[in-house]
Order: C-alpha cells, then structure tokens, then sequence
C-alpha cells in the first residue's frame, strides 16, 4: 500500500478537498450489518480483556401441557428441559474449551382445566433451575479473536397443587412463559475471553475484529508520504508498549500510515480507534477506511486536530473528514470544529466512523454524528489504516488502543 500526502499552510497541514482521506466514523449505536439510514449516536464503552468470567443476561422460554388423572387434591411436579444461547468472544491460539453455568427462574401462567364438567382456574408456576455446559473447540489456523455460539440445556421445575371438586377426575395444565437469570461463562485452555459493554443493539456477535493491543497481532508499518504527496522511509517507530500501539515519528511534516494484516477486510460496517497524544507537539491523528491498495491514492479518512486551527475558537479541536479517489486534488474534504474532541496531553479520543451504503457518518467520543455525508466512493475498497501527522513539532508521539470492526 502507498501513502497519503498533506500541503503546509501556515503552520499546519490543510488538507485539500481532494487529497486527505477521512475516514468514516464509527457510531458505537448502530443497526446491525445490512442496516441503513440514520444512526443514533452510541454512548458505549470501550472492550476490555476480562481474565477470568464473565457474564450474561439470559433467558429461555417454557412450554407446558400436561394432563393428570386423580380425584381429591394432588401436588405435582412439572420439569421441563429449555435451552439457553449466547455468544461469545474469545481470543485463542490453540485448542479451548467454553465453560457455562446458568442459573433461572420466573413465574410461568398457566391454565388449569379440570374435567368432567369442565372448569377452569388461572394461575402460575414458579419454576427454576440450574445447569451447566462444556463446549471443546479448536482454534482457527493463526488463531485470533472469533464470536462463539454456545447453547445448553437448563432443567427447571415447579410445583402446583391441584384439587378437583364433585365428579371432576382430573386436569389439564397448559401454558408458556419465561424464565431468566444469567449465565456465567469461562474459558479452559489456550484463549482468554473478551467483554464489550456497548448498548443492546450491538451484540457480540457483530464484532468482525478488534485489537486491544495486549499482543502483536501483525500490524504493519507502511512508513511516510511528505507533503507533496511522496512516499519517503521516514523515521516512524511502531511498537507495542503496556496494551496500546505506540507511533513516535521524529521527522517534521510528515504522515506516517500503520495497518492491520492484510486479512483483515471490511468494506460497510462500524470501524472506531480510541487515540492521544503523548507530548506537547502539535499532531494529527487519524482512522482510515475505504481505503485500496494504493493507499496514497484512494481512501476515506477520519482525522482529529486536537489543537485546533484553521478558524476554529481557541476552546475547539478541528476534526475532517475526507476522500482521495486517485490522488492529490481528486476527493472533497469537510470538517467541523468541536469541543467534543478532548484538548490535552494524555487525553482519549474515540473516532468513530459508519459506513452503510453511500452513507457516512462521523463520531467523535461516542457523540454524534459530528459529520454526515452521502456519498458512494470507494465504497467497495476493505482496508484500514492508522495514521499520524506531524508539524513543525517532533518528535510526535500518539498511542491507540481498542480497534474495533463491526458488521
């Protein structure tokens, strides 16, 4: 892949609608993977590793229709067997096992009718129960993180007492409902699970891929374009440094480009990356997507200017958004000024960007959409890329974390 390039004006980079390549934003609320239209804007958190367990809210639907002959009053047992699904997220290197324990409980209503004549009663059942699951699994060649489905069975049961009266001789129970609880999950073996909290409409298992950056998962650094636009072997440093993706570019007015693996491809979907700024010199930072093979030349890009500039009141930071189709001078570029967009030193930032269909949409920290745009290039090209820009100011030092991909 190639690179992006930047002009100078005054002391900063200015973009120009036709070169820099925002990338699309990310709003962590969003419709599942074919959805379309307008996206409310996401207020989730960011993932986390967890080390041990985890949970989840479960339920499972209960159906019953037993009959009883007998006269006089009788006390019975109902037992039935339901099934509980949940996915879950794991990273693993070898083979594992998923481990699930569940407990549930409720109130189901129920009908008695009792016979002969018929009458009827209404009323419920408290059931409950508890069961557990072990699902053995082989990790995918290379391994990574993958979404799992795990289904199990739980038994519950209640009790109901029942009395017939004159020349009734029996009953029949019918009804249906829900029990809920949750279910406790932990992995065996070479894997380590992993907990997002972002809202109910997106679930685990839209996650396509993500990094936490706790292990090298094969980024590769792709160097610098100068601000005419050429590809140049600057002194740009990519390492893993205490669970983040660490860039420190020494050399003035460049932008320095990093990317996941090659295997990694998502072409519409919600693509976030959580960043800041180590020191005091003035930087850009950004999220590609969209982007081709020739990187330098077709991309969308989603950038933030933490410091400001370009007009905007002291108080704001600047972010952009923008598209290259072959190119320096052949995209358009929009941005906007926002005091969304945290100022300081060691201060996180989340770029979000939404991409369904030719639409766009830009969230900075989970609010939003700071930009919207229709708009149907390079829709079809898969890649990603993080970058970093410097001024006048080196070295720049910028750290990422929490990298997401969502259907």
């Amino acid at each position: 892949m190639t690179q992006p390039v930047m002009t100078m004006r005054n002391r900063g980079f200015k973009v120009i609608s036709g070169l820099l390549v925002c990338m699309g934003l990310l709003l962590l609320l969003l419709l599942l993977l074919p959805g379309a239209g307008a996206l409310p804007p996401a207020q989730a958190q960011e993932p986390d590793v967890s080390a041990s367990a985890i949970t989840q809210n479960v339920s499972a639907s209960v159906n019953i229709n037993n009959s009883y002959t007998f006269t006089g009053t009788q006390i019975i047992t109902i037992s039935r067997n339901v099934a509980v699904s949940l996915n879950v997220t794991v990273r693993c290197w070898n083979p594992f096992t998923i481990n699930a324990t569940a407990g549930l409980s409720g109130n189901v209503p129920v009908t008695i009718t009792y016979g002969f004549p018929t009458r009827q009663v209404n009323t419920s059942i408290a059931m409950s129960g508890s069961g557990t699951a072990s699902q053995s699994l082989g990790c995918p060649l290379g391994g990574g993180t993958f979404v799992w489905p795990v289904s199990f069975t739980v038994p519950v049961s209640g009790q109901l007492t029942l009395t017939t009266q004159g020349a009734e001789s029996g009953a029949i129970v019918q009804g249906s409902g829900t029990v809920s609880g949750q279910a406790t999950i932990w992995v065996t073996g070479s894997a380590s699970l992993v907990t997002f909290t972002y809202l109910p409409m997106i679930t685990r298992s839209d996650i396509y891929w993500f990094d936490d950056f706790s292990s090298d998962k094969g980024w590769v650094n792709y160097k610098c374009t100068d601000p005419a636009n050429k590809l140049v072997n600057c002194d740009c440093t990519m390492e893993l440094k205490e669970g983040r993706l660490r860039i420190t570019l020494n050399n003035k007015n460049m932008r320095c480009f990093v990317a996941p693996p090659s295997s990694v491809q998502l072409r519409e979907g919600v693509f976030s990356v959580e960043a800041r700024k180590r020191n005091d010199n003035k930087t850009w930072y950004g999220l590609l997507f969209n982007v081709s093979t020739r990187l330098h030349k077709q991309r969308w890009a989603l950038e933030a200017r933490p410091f400001g500039g370009s007009g905007c009141p002291s108080d704001k930071g600047l972010v952009w958004l923008s598209y290259i189709t072959d190119g320096l001078g052949t995209g358009r570029l929009w941005d906007t000024c926002t005091d969304t967009l945290k100022r300081g030193k060691d201060e996180w930032n989340k770029l979000t960007a939404v991409r369904r269909g030719d639409n766009v949409k830009v969230y900075i920290n989970d609010q939003g959409p700071k930009i919207e745009q229709n708009n149907g290039n390079l829709k079809d090209q898969p890649f990603f890329n993080l970058e970093v820009m410097s001024q006048d100011e080196t070295p720049v030092v910028v750290e990422f974390d929490n990298f997401v991909l969502q259907y």
